[in-house]
């Protein structure tokens, strides 16, 4: 091949230069191809990732607003509760000095009893006839208290007549 055409041989020469550039451009191309097909892979796999988290974002999204509407309604039913207590807390002091009013009322045998209180109130001034245990008494009406009555008898003793002894009025 020494003697062939110089020509030729740079043509073949070029030819092979060419193939060699040719092969090294497709070894190129399919490493490219090949990388480019991994990328393209690993960038669905990116994005399925990413909806999957978009996904569960907005779900967390959504039960923390659920948690928020909770809080919120749990807070009021507090305040409720709160507002309950208090009350409740006022009624008790309120009963707690009521029983404490009885438990000196019946200590000194001299108990409260409104509905008496009130008749004897409309006849103060008036003539009336108590009956008790001990006996009948008449008189007029001079004071009445929130646990008895004090009545003047025709003769001028003042009489004090707890309601507890009160039997009948006439």
């Amino acid at each position: 091949m020494s003697h062939a055409n110089p020509v030729l041989r740079t043509e073949s020469i070029r030819t092979r230069t060419i193939q060699a550039r040719v092969l090294r451009v497709g070894r190129q191309i399919t490493a490219k191809t090949s990388q480019s097909t991994g990328l393209v892979t690993l960038r669905n796999a990116l994005l399925k990732k990413y909806e999957g988290l978009l996904h569960r974002l907005r779900h967390l999204r959504e039960e923390l607003h659920e948690v928020k509407e909770s809080e919120r309604s749990l807070k009021r039913d507090i305040h409720h509760l709160q507002e309950q207590v208090e009350k409740l807390q006022k009624q008790v002091a309120t009963l707690h000095a009521q029983l404490q009013g009885v438990e000196i009322q019946l200590a000194s045998g001299l108990t409260a009893n409104p509905a008496l209180q009130s008749l004897f109130t409309s006849l103060e001034g008036k003539t009336v006839t108590v009956t008790t245990p001990a006996g009948i008494l008449s008189g007029t009406v001079l004071v009445v208290g929130t646990n008895a009555v004090e009545l003047q008898e025709s003769n001028g003793d003042i009489v004090i007549i707890p309601y507890s002894k009160v039997s009948s009025v006439a």
